[in-house]
């Protein structure tokens, strides 16, 4: 029988609690235009051929793929469904160092949702250089019998 593993990465948390509010500020401010920016490229083939499409029953505007036809709304994290205004919540508390059960209830979504927040952010802060960040991670292991 084979055992189930995986990594973890996340923030260092020490790196977190030390990390001086100047650049504080510069991380918030690159997030907070990342999040802002237009969704100009599709999150399923990567196509540049995006047109407008109506809104979502919430109001939020849809797009759809010239290219493969697929329908998204251009939200500040692709497949999430959490308003712009609770992922910002979300990185401003997540990036003070508080920990993810506090930030899931400030932001009023559920811990699994939380978790899965913090992995997006790990790796929209991953993606852009211009953030400096340490981080840390675990590797879990189940070994059957």
């Amino acid at each position: 029988m084979k055992g189930k593993h995986g990594f973890f990465e996340t923030f260092d948390c020490s790196y977190l609690r030390a990390i001086p509010e100047s650049e504080y500020e510069q991380t918030i401010e690159r997030l907070d235009r990342m999040m802002d920016s237009k969704f100009n490229i599709c999150p399923f083939c990567d196509s540049e051929e995006i047109i407008r499409k109506g809104r979502s029953s919430t109001g939020t505007q849809r797009y759809a793929c010239k290219a493969c036809g697929r329908g998204f709304i251009g939200n500040a994290v692709p497949y999430s469904h959490v308003s712009k205004e609770r992922w910002k919540t979300f990185c401003h508390l997540y990036l003070k160092g508080i920990s993810i059960h506090r930030c899931a209830t400030r932001c009023g979504v559920c811990l699994k949702t939380a978790q899965y927040m913090k992995d997006r952010l790990v790796r929209m802060v991953r993606s852009d250089a211009g953030i400096p960040m340490t981080f840390c991670g675990e590797m879990m292991i189940d070994v059957a019998d």
